[in-house]
């Protein structure tokens, strides 16, 4: 199959078509604009636990960016997103045409978990 073909399998068109939160399928152009600006510089760039309890005892560790991705370590990808910021953030977002992501200072290490974030599968 090509991309010319527009052909699409899904076992739900009508949910992959509605606006969801992105959650954890947003660490893929997270991931993304983690390495290309440079907050992350490789898969494996070590991010260090800070010592708080955290909901998973997984991600209560130092993990490498790679690992980080794999467990989906939450802490981890809202550090990395402070320090990407808002402006930086929201300029990613628009060239990986993710629309409909209302981030702000309020809430940048949250925007893809809770909040009026919403894209489709189709728009992923």
């Amino acid at each position: 199959m090509t991309l010319e073909e527009d052909k699409y399998y899904s076992n739900d068109f009508v949910w992959a078509k509605n606006r969801n939160l992105p959650a954890s399928t947003f660490k893929i152009p997270h991931s993304i604009i983690a390495l290309e600006t440079g907050m992350v510089e490789n898969d494996s760039t070590l991010l260090e636990w800070n010592g708080e309890q955290r909901s998973l005892k997984i991600w209560e560790q130092d993990l490498i960016f790679r690992d980080a991705f794999h467990f989906s370590c939450v802490p981890c990808y809202q550090e990395v997103a402070r320090k990407i910021g808002v402006h930086t953030m929201n300029q990613y977002l628009d060239m990986l045409e993710y629309r409909n992501m209302d981030v702000d200072t309020s809430n940048i290490d949250l925007f893809w978990l809770e909040g009026a974030s919403r894209i489709s599968q189709f728009q992923q």
